[in-house]
């Protein structure tokens, strides 16, 4: 009876879960691999935004193991085809055999390198694109496995906004680089103007070199405010970080400082109507998680001017006095500052009561302390003589303590002296022979550590013993002193300047191989003999032959090293003196002044 009741049971549970229905195991996480790539090097602000936030989005996709593969391809400091289409090689021999499910390129500028090199790496990945403009995508013929999002740089919300708040300003200052990086980003100066009115005069500081644009909005007056587009080269040629460069017209501007970036605020600007890297970079992921999910691409259309913002940093409103209440309406706020009171309100209530229960204590110790002073001074005659005694022998330690510090005072002097005389000519102050020689080896073993180049310069003073005995050896110290500051001046920190003896002298060029090593010594060539030195009334010309190579190889010594520079030294005197002559494992040269102004049409010696 017992059994037929357990089987009985049994049937009904099975019956009741099978009408109910079972739940299914979950299903497992899809495995996908996605490429990322940049255009720029990978400290840049706007590229350590997007990476976070597409790693917090590819984060929350519990349905997906995704394998992603970040890569920085630095277009901008290596601006060279050559160097670019050998990035662009390797990345199609990196992932040639990887199955790269999608690729996420970042701005414009490499998405249409990447269109160009596609069909030699993942011809048939997927793309999403984002940090770009809506202009710039337009322009682009997209293939229909291509989708991402875009916005459009717009300042002129930023001038109606500042014009509202601040009704008094009557200049806008533009500030933005002359670069060929930056052109596509910057808004037409008439545009802004009409934005601001006839009333508001627009000045524009782009043909300046930085420093001077600091100058001149250092001085504004309180009725204007700048407005900052991007800047990665100044009028002067000079390459800067968009970031830096705000950080640094931030320090120094007395009025507010508007900007278009999000990556910029937390550099001193205000904020603005902002192109925001951030929220594209969070709605390419959300588009590129669908895609990896088997969503067509053509089901996904390209987002277009949606990601803006009014965003503020509410540390530089506190500066300018802008209260939250003149922010448009859904302003986002960064670097929030709140009162202590809205911070703390529970802790400060719990202190103010916790400090009253804390005098009522202290009055009633200040009455206890009254009769513990009496016990005090009692104490203090007894300790007085004990304190006496502890005086006599600490002044006694100490003063057996300054005796020793100035012998090791003296020791250590002594020692600094005695090493600096090992390592130091005596008459230039530069390094000699022997202190070369070590910091040359230890230079061979980095350069071949880390195959970089590293050239090395061999340099006399052409005819230095007629100076000697034709005006004598003072005047030939002076001369040699004369040689040494013009080559320092003509010298990085890094190269290594030391004498040989004599009038020989050596350079060695880190990371530097032999064409550039020859620009820089042809250089202080021509200083050297542009003009005369007096000496104590004594015009003495000085010339130097010079001669330059560079490291062979990771097994090549540095007496073989020295030695071809030797030679090249020879063949420089041979040709003539006051010549440059190079000696690599390439070619073997010697090069006037005006052999190299003829597009080296006097190259002669021997190949090596």
């Amino acid at each position: 009876m017992k059994t037929f009741t357990r089987s009985f049971f049994l049937v009904c549970l099975i019956s009741y879960l099978l009408v109910l229905g079972i739940p299914e195991a979950s299903a497992a996480p899809l495995k996908k691999s996605v490429l990322v790539l940049f255009p720029y090097q990978n400290d840049l602000p706007n590229h350590e935004i997007s990476y976070q936030a597409l790693r917090e989005e590819f984060g929350s996709a519990d349905d997906l193991v995704l394998d992603v593969y970040y890569e920085y391809l630095e277009l901008l400091r290596f601006p060279d085809p050559t160097y670019q289409q050998q990035m662009f090689d390797l990345l199609a021999v990196k992932y040639r055999d990887k199955p790269i499910d999608l690729v996420f390129i970042h701005n414009e500028v490499l998405l249409k390198r990447w269109l160009e090199q596609r069909g030699a790496i993942l011809p048939s990945t997927p793309v999403v694109f984002y940090s770009t403009t809506t202009a710039a995508i337009q322009g682009l013929q997209l293939p229909p496995d291509v989708t991402g999002v875009s916005g459009t740089v717009d300042f002129t919300q930023s001038i109606h906004w500042i014009l509202r708040t601040r009704p008094t300003v009557n200049e806008i200052v533009l500030v933005y680089g002359t670069g060929k990086a930056e052109r596509q980003w910057i808004q037409p100066v008439e545009l802004l103007q009409k934005a601001a009115g006839e009333q508001v005069h627009l000045t524009d500081l782009s043909g300046l070199p930085l420093d001077q644009i600091k100058q001149r909005v250092a001085a504004l007056p309180p009725t204007s405010v700048v407005l900052y587009e991007l800047m990665f080269t100044d009028a002067a040629g000079k390459t800067y970080r968009p970031v830096d460069v705000l950080r640094e017209l931030s320090a120094v501007s007395p009025v507010p400082v508007i900007s278009g970036y999000d990556q910029g605020i937390g550099t001193g600007t205000i904020g603005g109507y902002m192109f925001s890297t951030e929220q594209q970079a969070r709605d390419a992921a959300q588009m590129g998680l669908h895609i990896l999910r088997g969503e067509a691409v053509s089901n996904i259309p390209i987002q277009e001017d949606q990601s803006n913002r009014f965003i503020f940093d509410h540390i530089a409103l506190q500066r300018f006095d802008i209260p939250l209440s003149d922010l448009p309406p859904d302003s986002i706020i960064r670097n929030r500052q709140y009162s202590p009171w809205e911070l703390y309100r529970p802790q400060i209530i719990t202190t103010i009561t916790f400090i009253a229960i804390l005098s009522l204590l202290v009055i009633i110790l200040l009455i206890v302390t009254r009769r513990l002073n009496r016990t005090r001074l009692a104490l203090a005659d007894l300790n007085l003589n004990l304190e006496n005694q502890v005086q006599e022998r600490t002044a006694t330690l100490s003063q057996t303590n300054i005796l020793l510090q100035d012998e090791i005072t003296e020791r250590t002097r002594l020692e600094d002296e005695l090493r600096h005389q090992a390592t130091t000519d005596t008459l230039t102050g530069i390094s000699n022979r022997r202190h070369f020689l070590e910091l040359a080896q230890n230079e061979i073993n980095r350069a071949k550590r880390l195959n970089h180049p590293l050239a090395i310069a061999l340099l006399d003073i052409d005819h230095f013993k007629n100076i000697n005995d034709v005006y004598g050896h003072a005047t030939g110290d002076q001369a040699l002193m004369a040689f040494v500051t013009t080559c320092h001046l003509n010298l990085r920190e890094i190269d290594v300047f030391a004498r040989l003896g004599g009038d020989e002298f050596v350079i060695l060029l880190p990371e530097t191989d032999c064409d550039q090593a020859y620009t820089a010594l042809e250089r202080f060539r021509k200083t050297l003999t542009a003009a005369p030195f007096d000496f104590a009334g004594q015009s003495v010309q000085i010339t130097s032959s010079i001669g330059i190579s560079n490291l062979a190889n990771e097994n090549e010594s540095l007496d073989t090293f020295l030695g071809r520079a030797d030679e090249a030294l020879y063949q420089a005197k041979e040709a003539g003196r006051n010549q440059i002559a190079i000696v690599s494992v390439h070619d073997s040269r010697v090069l006037s002044q005006v052999a190299w102004d003829n597009e080296k049409s006097k190259i002669f010696k021997r190949n090596v």
